[in-house]
C-alpha cells in the first residue's frame, strides 16, 4: 500500500494510554515522525488538552481511569464531530464494539497493539484529514471570494437556506443565516412577468426547483423607499441529487435604467414629454384588436392649436414651444389615466379613450376646449384648440385616423375653437 508517510509531519497526535510502557514505545517509534505527539494518561486530561490545543488525530486506549475511551469520544465528537478517533482495545465484547462503533471512531485495533498496523492507520488518517483540510480551505477561499464580491447569492437544500455570502446577509440586515424569518420583510417583482411584489420567502419556494431558470428582478425592503429598490438578474441552479438549489443576484441596475431611459427616450416627444407619434400608432393598434376582440368602445381625438403660425410669428418659436409644453401638461393633468395622449406633429395632438365611445369622447373633447380657452398661457396669453372627435367603427387604424382629421377639419370650417364628429 502506497501511504504518503510525509504527510505524517503535518500531523498533530494525542496518544491516551495510562500504560506507560506502552506510551513510551508508541513515543518512541512516532515522536520524529508527527508534527506532534502529546500523552495523556486520563480522559480528563485528554479532554481538556484536547479542547484547548485541537489536535488532528486522537488515539485512546478503551479503558482509562476513572473513565472510558468511548466516553472521550463522545464528547471530543460532540465539539469536533470530524476529528478521527482510533480506539485500542484488549476487549473483544459486543458491548465495547457496539459503543466503539455508536461513538463514531474511525477504526478498532486489538492489543496487543501492532505498531506498524497503527502506522498504516495514522497514515490513513492522516490522508484523511489532508483531503478534509484542502477542502476546508478551498471552501474558505470560496467563501471569501464570494464574501468580496459586490453581487448577491445563496445556497440551501430543500426548504432550508443554509448559505448566504456577506452581500446578501447585508441586504437583509442578517447577521448569519441562523435565523432567516426576516426574509419576508423583503419583496420581489419579476419585471418581465410584470407580477405584484411577493414576500421573498413565497417567490424562493416558487423557483428554488427551477434548474436554469434565469429573470430580472427588484427586491426591496419595506423599509426602503420605492426608488432605492435595485434590479438584479436571478439565477437558479438546482442540484439534483442534494435536493439542493443556488441563486445568483447580480446587480443590473444601472443597465436597466439606462434601458428604461433609452426606451422611454425612443416613445417620448422630446419637447412636450407625452407619447410620440410612432409609440400613439403602437397602442391604436393594440387598442383596435382589443376592441375588435371583445367589442370595446374606443374613442378618438384629435386636435390642434387654432393660428398656430400666427402665434409663432408675433411671439417668436421659443414662446410657441413654451405654449406647446404648457398646453401638454394642462391637458394630461384633464384626462384619465388610461388614456392615451400624444403629439401627433407640429402642433397637432391626439387623445385615444378606451373603453369611451363617440358621446364620451365629445364630453372630454369640450371639457379640454374651455380649459384651454380659459387658460393665460405664458408669453402668449390666450389660446384656443378646435377638435375633431370620432369612434372606432372597424375600420382600419389609418382610416380611423383620417376620420379624426376630417373632423377636425370640419371645426376649423366652423369657425375653430369648436369640438366637430
Amino acid at each position: 500500500m502506497n501511504v504518503k508517510t510525509h504527510l505524517l509531519r503535518e500531523l498533530s497526535v494525542l496518544y491516551v494510554e495510562d500504560n506507560m510502557e506502552i506510551a513510551e514505545a508508541v513515543r518512541f517509534t512516532f515522536e520524529n515522525s508527527l508534527k506532534s505527539l502529546t500523552i495523556m494518561r486520563t480522559a480528563e486530561e485528554a479532554f481538556e488538552h484536547f479542547t484547548t490545543f485541537r489536535p488532528d488525530l486522537v488515539i485512546t486506549e478503551s479503558v482509562l481511569p476513572f473513565s472510558d475511551g468511548i466516553e472521550l469520544t463522545r464528547r471530543i465528537k460532540e465539539i469536533s464531530p470530524d476529528t478521527p478517533v482510533l480506539m485500542i482495545s484488549g476487549h473483544k465484547d459486543e458491548k465495547t464494539l457496539l459503543g466503539s462503533l455508536d461513538a463514531n471512531v474511525e477504526c478498532y485495533l486489538m492489543k496487543p497493539v501492532n505498531l506498524r498496523q497503527m502506522k498504516k492507520h495514522i497514515c490513513l488518517a492522516a490522508e484523511r484529514i489532508h483531503r478534509q483540510q484542502a477542502a476546508a480551505r478551498s471552501r474558505n477561499l470560496l467563501t471569501r471570494i464570494l464574501d468580496t464580491s459586490r453581487e448577491m447569492y445563496m445556497a440551501g437544500y430543500g426548504e432550508t437556506v443554509t448559505y448566504m455570502n456577506a452581500s446578501l446577509l447585508e441586504f437583509f440586515g442578517f447577521s448569519s443565516v441562523v435565523n432567516t424569518d426576516g426574509m419576508a420583510n423583503v419583496d420581489v417583482v419579476e419585471n418581465r412577468r410584470n407580477d405584484a411584489p411577493v414576500p421573498f420567502p413565497m417567490w424562493l419556494k416558487r423557483v428554488r426547483g427551477l434548474g436554469g431558470y434565469e429573470t430580472i428582478v427588484s427586491l426591496m425592503r419595506r423599509d426602503m423607499l420605492k426608488s432605492d429598490a435595485k434590479t438584479y438578474i436571478a439565477r437558479v441552479t438546482r442540484i439534483e441529487e442534494e435536493d439542493g438549489f443556488a441563486i445568483s443576484f447580480i446587480d443590473v441596475t444601472m443597465m436597466e435604467s439606462q434601458k428604461r431611459f433609452f426606451h422611454n427616450l425612443a416613445m417620448k416627444d422630446p419637447l412636450t414629454d407625452i407619447f410620440n407619434r410612432q409609440k400613439f400608432s403602437e397602442e391604436l393598434d393594440r387598442e383596435i384588436t382589443r376592441s375588435r376582440r371583445y367589442g370595446i368602445k374606443l374613442g378618438l381625438i384629435m386636435f390642434d392649436i387654432d393660428r398656430f403660425g400666427d402665434i409663432n410669428e408675433k411671439f417668436g418659436q421659443q414662446a410657441g414651444d413654451g405654449l406647446l409644453k404648457e398646453l401638454s401638461s394642462l391637458v394630461g393633468a384633464n384626462i384619465r389615466t388610461t388614456d392615451i395622449f400624444a403629439r401627433y406633429g407640429g402642433e397637432e395632438f391626439l387623445i385615444m379613450t378606451p373603453e369611451v365611445g363617440t358621446e364620451g369622447a365629445l364630453k372630454l373633447a369640450e371639457k379640454l376646449r374651455l380649459s384651454i380657452s380659459g387658460h393665460e398661457f405664458e408669453n402668449v396669453g390666450e389660446a384656443t384648440c378646435s377638435f375633431g372627435v370620432v369612434q372606432f367603427g372597424g375600420e382600419q387604424a389609418e382610416e380611423l385616423l383620417k376620420a379624426a382629421d376630417d373632423a377636425l377639419f370640419r371645426a376649423k370650417a366652423k369657425g375653430r375653437n369648436i369640438v366637430s364628429e
